[in-house]
């Protein structure tokens, strides 16, 4: 994914207006407080809005950065404004992976390859109940040789 046009569909849904992202009464979804209707679409599978993403972004590194700082931690204070979630998921997203661009086609394209760890022999990296929020990434970037490690870990403060 070299673009962030996935996340047009947010103001075509009337998720976010203007920038602003719709507020919704409070509810609680493993710890996480939903108070919008963007925590909704993204967690909730039997809300309305829960299709405005396809499996198949759903299944994108750039959405899980997205996702990653949006939900945030037990401590996290929300946005009530999109610009800074996308603005820090295209900073974070373009430090996390490599991108190229073809000779021949001259289309940029990301060389980068995400592994989403959730177990290593058999063990797995979360042994308690699994949290949306649990997440451990290896990307590795082949032409720089290197690997980077994104690590997030749910923990309930209250």
């Amino acid at each position: 994914m070299t673009n962030m046009d996935m996340f047009e569909v947010l103001e075509k849904r009337e998720i976010v207006v203007e920038g602003y992202i719709k507020k919704r009464f409070d509810e609680f979804f493993d710890g996480i407080t939903i108070q919008d209707l963007l925590r909704e679409c993204i967690l909730m599978e039997e809300s309305e809005y829960y299709d405005v993403f396809s499996t198949e972004e759903r299944q994108q590194f750039l959405f899980h950065v997205f996702t990653l700082l949006v939900l945030g931690g037990a401590l996290c204070q929300y946005e009530d404004y999109i610009t800074e979630y996308l603005k820090k998921t295209k900073e974070l997203y373009k430090s996390l992976v490599s991108a190229r661009k073809d000779p021949t086609s001259g289309s940029i394209f990301v060389e980068s390859n995400v592994f989403r760890v959730k177990a290593i022999d058999d063990t797995q990296i979360w042994p308690e109940k699994s949290h949306p929020q649990n997440r451990l990434y290896v990307i590795v970037n082949p032409s720089i040789r290197q690997a980077v490690i994104l690590y997030h870990k749910w923990r309930s403060y209250w």
